[in-house]
């Protein structure tokens, strides 16, 4: 009976702590299962949340932009297309000056370095100062800019005296006929180039501050069509890279209809002063007109436009592009 007693009680406790045993398995089982699902639920909301309130930032990010973008475009046409008729001289300016008792544009800014004419200022020392939270992108370009001035660009710009091939300015056959945009330059000589050179001075006082409240954008720049060869004012002032090359997105776009004249948007004359799509083109004979994130402002006016992201070949990076079209009376 002992031995019958003790087997009896031996084995119910080993029964009891084998189902214990399991009870504390399934439970434990359970409790990780519930928490794993908790956890991967308040996870996936977590992430979900942060997708909202990033994009909420980065909405009202984009909304600052479009409001500087906006700006720029009243300034361009305040100074450009504000007037009717013969924009490239000021007799419809509504302005007129005491002294010589002729209409005339408020400001009258200093002409703008062509690319190759300015001296870079970024340095160590006041690379954080002049471009803040973009130190670090434009330290490793800091010979290709200034934060002095703007600068205006336009198809075969180059430096009379530079010979070395890789040097800065250089161009083949570069004499200072390239540089002169009373004649429109050698390339494409055009009439409407000398105009918007003019105008371009009293434009280019207005992008560094624009550059200086949106640390987000690495440059502001004003694209002019230029009867189709194109033009460029940018800051920070920057430098062709006579090495580097893009490939053409052509300009057959130009051949839509506009929708504030119903019209083409270019002639076949002003088309042919693109090069080709597909074709390789080194920067000295930049055309923004070729590019396709110029295109896609052009074919949507009435809109702010963002485009991208692309990669580009100067930055060796992916970028966005925001903008807008402006179009003259004409």
């Amino acid at each position: 009976m002992i031995v019958s007693y003790g087997s009896t009680a031996v084995f119910t406790i080993g029964l009891v702590i084998v189902i214990a045993a399991l009870a504390a398995n399934h439970a434990g089982k359970t409790v990780y299962d519930e928490t794993r699902d908790l956890l991967l639920e308040r996870i996936l909301s977590g992430i979900s949340n942060h997708e909202i309130v990033i994009g909420k930032i980065v909405s009202q990010k984009f909304q600052t932009i479009k409001g500087s973008s906006a700006l720029l475009s009243e300034i361009i046409r305040d100074r450009i297309v504000g007037y009717p008729d013969q924009f490239e001289d000021d007799r419809h300016v509504p302005f007129r000056d005491m002294d010589t008792e002729q209409n005339r544009y408020p400001l009258n800014a200093a002409t703008l370095p062509l690319d190759f004419e300015f001296q870079p200022n970024l340095t160590p020392d006041t690379l954080r100062e002049q471009t803040q939270e973009r130190e670090k992108l434009f330290g490793e370009y800091a010979d290709f800019f200034t934060t002095a001035s703007s600068t205006f660009f336009f198809q075969g710009n180059c430096d009379p005296n530079q010979d070395d091939e890789t040097g800065p300015g250089y161009l083949k056959n570069c004499t200072a006929a390239n540089n002169d945009p009373r004649t429109g330059g050698v390339i494409h000589p055009v009439g409407t180039l000398s105009g918007l050179a003019d105008k371009s001075n009293d434009i280019g006082i207005f992008l560094k501050p624009l550059f200086e409240a949106e640390p987000s954008v690495m440059q502001f720049s004003v694209y002019f069509f230029n009867s189709g060869a194109g033009a460029t004012l940018t800051f920070p002032g920057a430098r062709a890279e006579t090495r580097r090359s893009y490939k053409s997105d052509g300009c057959e776009w130009m051949r839509e209809e506009n929708p504030y004249t119903g019209e083409p948007y270019g002639s076949d004359e002003e088309i042919g002063r693109c090069a080709p799509k597909g074709t390789i083109v080194p920067s000295r004979l930049f055309n923004p007109m070729e590019r396709e994130f110029c295109r896609d402002q052009a074919l949507f006016p009435k809109e702010i436009r963002i485009y991208g992201p692309f990669f580009d070949e100067f930055w060796g990076e992916w970028r966005i592009s925001l903008g807008q079209a402006v179009f003259d009376r004409r």
